[in-house]
Formats: structure tokens, C-alpha cells, sequence
């Protein structure tokens, strides 16, 4: 298998709790060479880094090193009860707020 050139910084994936997939995602995310992913399940994300051809689960984010990972769930959480276009209002707003506090 040939490699793209420049594979995607991050691949987000959201796994429904309710069924399992028999297609192991993560080989072949870790294949292309995607250095990092993040994976929301239970309303919970997780984030996973590429390290020696294995994703090894991460407490913040090399892509968004700002970025609170914890409070993502929140956001999506929000998109369900108050719309897509407030949640994303919002989530802009937080992340002005936090490059502007660095």
C-alpha cells in the first residue's frame, strides 16, 4: 500500500454506543500515518497519539495544544439541545477566549 503524501493531522471519529465495527480503524489510521486521533464514544473524547506505529491515549491534544479536551463533550452535548449553529457560536467564543489568555 502507498502512503499519501501528506496525511491528514488528525481524523475524528464517532462510534455509535450502540453497535461495534468489525474494521479496526486504528491500524488503519496508524498506516496512513495520521499522527493523531480523536475518538468520541459515551460522551466522552479520547484522544490518541501515533507513537512507534501504535496510538497511545493522550490527557491534551499536539494539534490543539490549547485546547481543554474535557470540555469538547460539552459543546457536542449542546449542539444536541440547543442547535448546531449556538454550539458552535459558542465553541468559537471559548476558543477566542483561550488564544487570547495564552
Amino acid at each position: 500500500m502507498e502512503l499519501p503524501p501528506n496525511p491528514p493531522y488528525l481524523v475524528l471519529y464517532i462510534e455509535s454506543d450502540y453497535t461495534s465495527s468489525s474494521v479496526d480503524k486504528q491500524s488503519i489510521y496508524a498506516a496512513l500515518g495520521v499522527p493523531e486521533l480523536w475518538r468520541y464514544t459515551r460522551q466522552t473524547l479520547q484522544v490518541y497519539q501515533l507513537v512507534e506505529g501504535e496510538y497511545e491515549p493522550r490527557e491534551q491534544s499536539m494539534t490543539f495544544p490549547f485546547l481543554p479536551v474535557t470540555e469538547i463533550p460539552g459543546f457536542i452535548e449542546q449542539s444536541n439541545l440547543q442547535g448546531q449553529r449556538t454550539a458552535v457560536r459558542l465553541f468559537r467564543q471559548r476558543i477566542r477566549e483561550l488564544l487570547q489568555n495564552q
